[in-house]
């Protein structure tokens, strides 16, 4: 039986009295960082409840269950491209595309509806509305008068169903065969007097007459 010497005995203690250190540093400080790391998320936890109780109390939110149901319909703010290029586009290009998108069409004698078209601008800011328009041909002279109305009123309906500020009067020149035929115009101060609510045929048949200033009639 070997018996070892004090000098060995000595370094062996010192070896494990360094382990011990060692790994006791090594267990405090994983102990920290799980206790941190719990603090962290016990914040978290906490925020989000605090959170959930907030839009409960403001009924926003509702518990059912243990779980937690969103009931408010307040809408969120959502980028929109095509309003934000809407509200980039100049106010009387605005009003130009209403024109087009109304009179988009050919009439039976394969002549586009629109002759040309203008949007005006005023020292006031405000503008004037121009259209010349191509009229179809009927072998009822009646039709053919309708449809020249109903084109005309549906495009001041879309420009002045809103009550437009911005606009001041619209006018229109109505050609057939490359004649001047009908020219009325409507000023913005007559068009609030009109219930745009209603439809096309009883606003030209009804209303418009007593409205919209005729010029010319020769159709």
């Amino acid at each position: 039986m070997k018996i070892l010497s004090a000098g060995k005995i000595k370094i062996g203690f010192l070896v494990l009295l360094m382990f011990l250190i060692v790994g006791g540093a090594y267990i405090y400080s994983n102990s920290n960082f799980n206790n941190s790391e719990s603090n962290v998320l016990g914040d978290i936890s906490n925020n989000l409840e605090q959170d959930l109780i907030n839009k409960f109390e403001k009924g926003e939110v509702e518990q059912a269950g243990g779980t937690w149901e969103i009931t408010s319909s307040t809408p969120q703010n959502t980028y929109d491209p095509n309003k934000s290029k809407q509200q980039d586009i100049p106010e009387n290009e605005l009003i130009n595309n209403k024109i087009k998108r109304i009179l988009k069409d050919q009439n039976n004698l394969n002549q586009p509806k629109i002759r040309s078209y203008n949007t005006t601008s005023l020292n006031n800011g405000n503008f004037e509305v121009f259209v010349e328009y191509n009229a179809g041909d009927h072998s009822n002279h009646q039709v053919q008068k309708n449809e020249m109305y109903k084109d005309l009123v549906k495009t001041l309906k879309e420009i002045y169903q809103h009550n437009n500020p911005y606009v001041e009067s619209v006018k229109f020149n109505v050609y057939f065969e490359d004649k001047l035929v009908f020219q009325v115009n409507l000023g913005s101060n007559k068009a609030k007097q009109v219930n745009w609510e209603l439809d096309e045929v009883s606003l030209y048949e009804k209303v418009m007459p007593s409205v919209w200033n005729v010029t010319v009639d020769n159709f």
